[in-house]
């Protein structure tokens, strides 16, 4: 009987996640709300509405608790991290959140069952746009450490180059090169001493 009233359950919260969808359409935001919290009263465990709730909030600008839905859904469904985290990625971007970016794909990074490559690009993107580096870089210290050393090295020649210490940031640069880079990290140093008029060491990273 308890397995029968969950699906029974399920069912019920999925109906009123189809009547959100066709407030959606009618630009009926508080509806969609509505309807969206209806089913998670029904279903409080219901992934697509979770989501469906955190992109909604993100929509109305309520940014701190759509935060607070998308880390929710991602602790609490770890079988689906990564295509949680690429929704609350792509809510981000939209938003041009870009310190929020930067910290989740700082994380994101970090974990071994996602697409390191992917993260770092996305992380070094957000950075590099991020208004407030250094208050970006300080709150997320503890993902800084745990970046592989190329990595960090392009995070700390963004802090200096952004600090106007941009002749000592091509330096680092152009010393970094202890072992053979993945082509993803070789375009990422090219394209930052480039940025930085470094010419002849971007050469020597493109010719390696």
């Amino acid at each position: 009987v308890p397995t029968r009233w969950h699906r029974v359950s399920e069912a019920r919260a999925d109906s009123f996640s189809v009547k959100a969808a066709e407030l959606l359409q009618a630009n009926d935001f508080d509806g969609v709300e509505l309807s969206v919290q209806t089913a998670l009263q029904i279903d409080p465990q219901n992934y697509e509405a979770l989501l469906f709730l955190a992109h909604l909030k993100q929509y109305r600008q309520n940014f701190h608790t759509s935060d607070a839905l998308f880390r929710h859904v991602l602790d609490t469904f770890p079988d689906r991290a990564a295509a949680t985290a690429v929704a609350w990625h792509d809510a981000l971007l939209m938003r041009q959140r870009y310190a929020a970016l930067a910290t989740l794909s700082l994380q994101m990074a970090a974990e071994p069952t996602t697409s390191t490559a992917s993260w770092v690009r996305s992380a070094l993107f957000a950075l590099r746009l991020e208004k407030n580096l250094a208050a970006v870089l300080l709150a997320n210290t503890a993902s800084v450490a745990t970046l592989p050393a190329p990595v960090a090295t392009l995070v700390r020649a963004e802090e200096l180059a952004r600090s106007g210490s941009v002749v000592a940031a091509g330096q680092l640069l152009a010393a970094a090169r202890p072992e053979p880079l993945p082509p993803y990290l070789v375009a990422e140093y090219v394209g930052q001493l480039l940025a930085l008029n470094q010419r002849d060491a971007a050469s020597v990273f493109f010719n390696s």
